[in-house]
């Protein structure tokens, strides 16, 4: 920082440094100093510095690092050395190109770790909650394509069903043909008197055949009538269970979009909390 005259800056800056905590809004501690000593020194609420006006600038301090190298520096003091974690930033005082002294602003950093703490953590949970449901949507996709195999292949045997139907029909028109044909030989048979007997138990054994197989034709018409109702219900649950997994699907996807965004936010916000 340059500076026209250190001595007046020193007097200003002393008598405003009792009221930087309110200006600032934050508890925080000031001190003034020339190249080797404390000059000026206002503590702060919730911590305590060493630093008392007029004593040495002890070896070590980043006080004097940062008067040697010429530069600001700022530097985060861990909880161990005072009870609490700090922020310094030592600005030192330019006059005339020289270097002539330094002033030294200390705040609680505590709140901000704390923030970063739980940035971190939220991080590493959401991390953990994209994981499962990233698994969960790769069950969903595998859900939803069986299902889908599965609505195809109910419709086939539905299908196979009606093909079924079509046969019946078909041995059905054979059966009263042959029942036909059997009671048009039994005329003939008994034009033909005692001649024709045997043929005449031929063609009963023929009616009875037909009979027969028209009885079972219908058994068969109606236990193929009760597959398709029944793979009715299964592709009507097929559809509603095969809506339901997509639904599954694109919520899935909502939910993990919304978790990368407050993933991402949680990542600004332990960014800003390095910062403060």
């Amino acid at each position: 920082m340059q500076i026209s005259d250190f001595e007046q800056f020193k007097t200003a800056f002393c008598m405003i440094m009792p009221h930087l905590k309110d200006i600032m809004g934050q508890d925080i501690a000031v001190n003034i100093s020339d190249q080797t000593h404390f000059l000026g020194f206002e503590d702060a609420s919730g911590f305590h510095l060493p630093v008392t006006p007029g004593d040495a600038i002890p070896q070590g301090d980043p006080t004097l690092t940062a008067i040697k190298q010429g530069k600001q520096l700022i530097e985060n003091i861990p909880s161990e050395v005072y009870g609490i974690p700090l922020k310094a930033i030592m600005t030192p005082l330019t006059c005339d190109g020289k270097i002539v002294g330094c002033i030294g602003v200390a705040r609680n950093m505590d709140n901000e770790f704390k923030v970063l703490e739980l940035a971190s953590h939220l991080e590493e949970s959401l991390s953990q909650v994209s994981a499962a449901i990233q698994q969960i949507s790769s069950s969903a996709s595998d859900i939803n394509q069986n299902q889908q195999h599965l609505s195809t292949a109910v419709l086939q045997i539905d299908e196979a069903a009606r093909n079924i139907a079509g046969v019946l029909e078909l041995i059905k028109n054979i059966a009263d043909q042959t029942k036909m044909l059997g009671l048009n030989a039994a005329i003939e048979a008994a034009r033909a008197g005692e001649a024709g007997r045997g043929f005449g138990v031929v063609a009963e054994e023929i009616r009875k055949l037909s009979d027969e197989s028209r009885q079972t034709v219908t058994q068969i018409h109606d236990l193929a009538e009760q597959i398709t109702q029944r793979v009715k219900r299964t592709q009507d649950i097929s559809q509603v269970t095969l809506q339901a997994s997509q639904e599954q699907a694109a919520a899935t996807q909502e939910i993990t979009a919304s978790i990368e965004e407050i993933s991402s936010s949680s990542q600004v916000l332990e960014d800003m909390a390095k910062i403060l």
